[in-house]
């Protein structure tokens, strides 16, 4: 796995990629602290302005080192297979065609093979499907931005647990917030890992093809400090292409931490820094290549983030700081990036 770079942003955050029982309204995702402090009299200040989030993306390294060539699979045309060599078969490809067919039909061997592929909604030009396993649910329907939080009934699969339903494609290529709502209950959609931010809550996120979307990794539990985070996880616009072209990847990987502030979130405390927004303009500018960023959140940012112990100054009262880096970083090394390598197109 190829890591350009982990980076320490500095801001409060707290949080889970929770709210799956809140509505898109009601629903609150908390964690953060109460009472703001001034950080940078600790560890100094520090620019998060969007224009600085830029410098550093762009001051990443764009290459593979020289001495890293040996890695990859081939450095050229001229080490393809000859033409009559045993070759790799291509990845299977979900389609919502095959996808819709084999739902319609409860054909429950091409569905068994179907979902296996499945990670989130799929879209075409014309239409979208979400699928979601509810085993125990009596009525169940879509929620979302696409028909103005309203309600879209999902139909049930006979002698199975999952539910489904078509909508729309989107007009422009964004990716659209819903939630599912089982039961007269509020969920966010088990079935799927891509998530977005409201004002309020995180939800479920249907996305187009050709554009980035985040996936939120919830419950990642650290033997060394003896607790469990949630990681956002942005998946640059390559590696969705339009259906027919093969996915881009793997791609090298940025890891940060505060990750509750770091994308555009309206829930993070004193601000996000919008490094989703900021990666997509990049990207698509040519500037940097796709990379994958993964957000690590805390809970408890001054102890983890701090080598040693200390008192700060927090609202007027003296807080005792007990620094536990060197098991955050332990953390980070035999859990974090494993997770990463193995959910990811990471190199």
């Amino acid at each position: 796995m190829r890591i350009i770079g982990v980076i320490a942003m500095l801001s409060l955050l707290g949080a889970a990629c929770g709210g799956g029982g809140a509505a898109p309204g009601p629903g609150t995702d908390g964690g953060a602290f109460d009472t703001p402090f001034a950080l940078d009299t600790v560890v100094g200040p520090v620019d998060l302005s969007e224009d600085r989030v830029g410098e550093v993306l762009r001051d990443l390294p764009q290459e593979i080192p020289e001495d890293r060539t040996a890695e990859l699979p081939f450095e050229g045309i001229a080490d393809l297979p000859d033409a009559g060599a045993d070759t790799v078969e291509p990845p299977p490809v979900l389609t919502v065609e095959a996808l819709v067919d084999a739902l319609e039909g409860a054909d429950l061997p091409a569905l068994d093979a179907e979902m296996a592929l499945y990670d989130g909604p799929l879209c075409d030009a014309v239409r979208c499907v979400v699928v979601a396993w509810l085993v125990d649910a009596s009525v169940a329907a879509l929620r979302g931005e696409f028909n103005d939080w309203g309600e879209t009934p999902m139909t049930a699969v006979p002698g199975t647990g999952w539910w489904w339903v078509t909508v729309p494609a989107a007009d422009v290529p964004a990716c659209r917030q819903y939630k599912l709502f089982v039961d007269g209950e509020w969920l966010r959609d088990p079935s799927s890992r891509w998530v977005g931010f409201s004002d309020v809550a995180v939800n479920s996120a249907l996305c187009p093809q050709g554009v980035s979307r985040l996936a939120c990794v919830e419950g990642v539990y650290s033997a060394e400090l003896g607790n469990s985070r949630d990681l956002y996880v942005y998946v640059p616009a390559p590696a969705f292409p339009a259906a027919g072209v093969a996915p881009a990847g793997p791609f090298p990987v940025l890891y940060m931490q505060d990750g509750w502030n770091i994308f555009d979130n309206p829930m993070a405390p004193y601000g996000s820094w919008l490094v989703d927004e900021t990666a997509d303009a990049l990207i698509a500018a040519g500037e940097v290549a796709p990379l994958i960023i993964v957000g690590i959140t805390t809970d408890d940012r001054m102890d983890e983030y701090l080598y040693g112990d200390l008192e700060v100054d927090i609202g007027g009262e003296l807080v005792e700081i007990q620094g536990v880096l060197p098991s955050y970083a332990e953390f980070l090394v035999n859990g974090v990036l494993p997770l990463i390598e193995g959910a990811f197109p990471v190199d």
